[in-house]
């Protein structure tokens, strides 16, 4: 067990796990005993499931949203969180402090870390009928998987398609899509019809309106930047670090930076100068690292090996 000296007031609450499964946080004025996941509170778990999440998130506009629940019963607290695994903020915390605070671990919702998935992964082109066979309707039908594309890696996967299509079908469509760089804009090439109004279109993903567009123009130009990537900061969290803000609120941020590499690419980060921060506990028993993105969403790392280095020091030397 390490030791570590650090000037606050009183002792925050401790984060322990009973062998029952449950999190518990123990804070002052709290003695001995466990508090049961009472009946209410599992119900309210069973009811987030993943299809409750699907509909939540269609409701809003594709926009992957983060439950987060509380309440209190004497001084008991229980509190969840969608992403799971996740103790409350420190001002709840604070707020509750004499309170035994329970929280979930288990988790009730994907990570943010696709820019293509479910809802935004599908594309149509209409095939436009020849005089001769104004009556034959060939509509092409494409359907990404779910990950985290470049544009060029979207342009390949619809191109193979297409080549496989038309061979099929004795049909000619063509396409191609880059990134204009002057404004980030989508610029599509194409001799079909492209339907972005269908259901769980990938237009928000290439910058488009969910409308029909037609080859009037050799170029299709996007109206919006192309919202490739979902995440514009990453923030390494440590539970046990104090003294950042994010917002005018208190946070567990002790490091930020700008993922610059391509997508899939090894991250390797150093700070140019170190900066301490003081510690919310004088017995460290255990230590939690996550990363999240600006929205302070945890990013799922697709099971690759974190390696993060930690220097602390007695406050003073």
């Amino acid at each position: 067990m390490m030791k570590a000296e650090e000037k606050i007031a009183a002792k925050k609450g401790k984060v322990k796990k009973n062998p029952n499964g449950k999190r518990l946080i123990l804070t002052p004025g709290q003695t001995g005993g466990a508090i049961p996941l009472i009946p209410i509170f599992a119900g309210l778990i069973s009811i987030i499931s993943e299809e409750f999440f699907h509909e939540m998130t269609y409701l809003k506009n594709h926009e992957q949203l983060n439950v987060v629940a509380f309440y209190k019963i004497k001084d008991k607290v229980v509190y969840f969180d969608s992403f799971g695994d996740l103790p409350p903020p420190i001002e709840l915390q604070n707020y509750f402090k004499g309170n035994t605070i329970i929280y979930n671990y288990s988790n009730n919702q994907d990570f943010n870390s696709f820019n293509c998935d479910a809802f935004n992964n599908r594309l149509k082109i209409e095939v436009i009928p020849s005089k001769r066979n104004k009556y034959i309707s060939h509509i092409f039908a494409f359907c990404l998987e779910e990950g985290c594309y470049e544009i060029e890696d979207i342009n390949q996967r619809v191109k193979k398609q297409i080549y496989v299509y038309n061979s099929e079908n004795l049909t000619n469509i063509t396409f191609d899509i880059s990134i204009d760089p002057n404004d980030f804009s989508s610029c599509i090439k194409c001799n079909g019809v492209l339907h972005f109004e269908i259901p769980f279109s990938i237009a928000p993903v290439l910058g488009f309106e969910k409308r029909q567009y037609k080859p009037e123009y050799e170029i299709l130009r996007s109206e919006k930047a192309a919202n490739l990537n979902t995440i514009n900061s990453i923030k390494v969290m440590c539970n046990i670090a104090q003294g950042s803000f994010n917002n005018h609120l208190q946070s567990h941020s002790i490091y930020e930076f700008f993922p610059s590499g391509r997508t899939g690419s090894k991250v390797i980060q150093s700070p140019p100068n170190l900066i301490y921060y003081k510690l919310n506990k004088t017995n460290i028993d255990s230590i939690t690292v996550q990363l999240v993105d600006q929205d302070h969403k945890p990013i799922d790392n697709f099971g690759e090996t974190l390696t993060i280095v930690l220097h602390i020091k007695r406050y003073g030397s």
